[in-house]
């Protein structure tokens, strides 16, 4: 009987050589490390930021801390992220100005979107236009391809799912576990192809009036 084995290779990368891979940046738990264990995490994203060549490319720095935010935003080329860890069933315009003070984007969950009940679509909310009205661009969270993640209506098909919160939520950006599904749907043919198709392509989702 042969075996094989199985090798596991481990690469080390300074994190200047890691932002040339393109990544968002993400700075959750900095506040907790910076407290708790005495990790700067904020002046070490920074000071790697400066020294890596990103040049023309966009970066995206995410927190669900005001504070480290805050540090960030003498740096126009950044867009600055706040990540909501919990679902919102809306935005009062008070909390949406507060939160644009600190941040350029929110990233939001998918169940604040568009909400489901027993597996299927139920609502569209108001809290893409209440975050827009303020000036916030919205990202949703986290779009995958396995089937058990999909509400019945998808038709277990990911990208109808991609298409409904594109074109009919109107988020702008989504984030998935899955970036080539994603970017399939953006490209040109893929997209002009959703646009064309027939209407039950883009589901009616019911509008919250609240």
């Amino acid at each position: 009987m042969l075996r094989r084995k199985c090798v596991t290779a481990i690469v080390f990368l300074l994190f200047e050589n890691f932002l040339l891979l393109r990544t968002p940046i993400a700075s959750q738990n900095a506040a907790y490390l910076a407290s708790k264990k005495g990790l700067d995490i904020v002046d070490a994203v920074s000071s790697a930021l400066k020294n890596a060549s990103l040049v023309n490319q966009q970066v995206l720095v995410q927190s669900d801390d005001s504070s480290v935010l805050s540090k960030f935003k003498d740096n126009q080329s950044y867009k600055r992220v706040m990540y909501l860890t919990e679902k919102i069933g809306s935005v009062p315009r008070k909390t949406a100005d507060e939160i644009k003070k600190y941040a350029d984007a929110v990233n939001v969950p998918k169940t604040s979107v568009i909400e489901v009940y027993a597996s299927y679509l139920y609502r569209l909310t108001n809290v893409v236009k209440e975050l827009k009205d303020a000036n916030l661009t919205v990202f949703v969270r986290t779009l995958k391809n396995e089937y058990t993640s999909l509400a019945f209506d998808y038709w277990s098909d990911p990208n109808i799912e991609i298409a409904t919160y594109i074109q009919t939520a109107m988020v702008d950006g989504v984030i998935t576990d899955f970036p080539a599904t994603s970017s399939r749907f953006v490209s040109k043919s893929f997209h002009s192809q959703c646009l064309s198709s027939s209407k039950q392509t883009i589901l009616p989702v019911t509008t919250s009036l609240a």
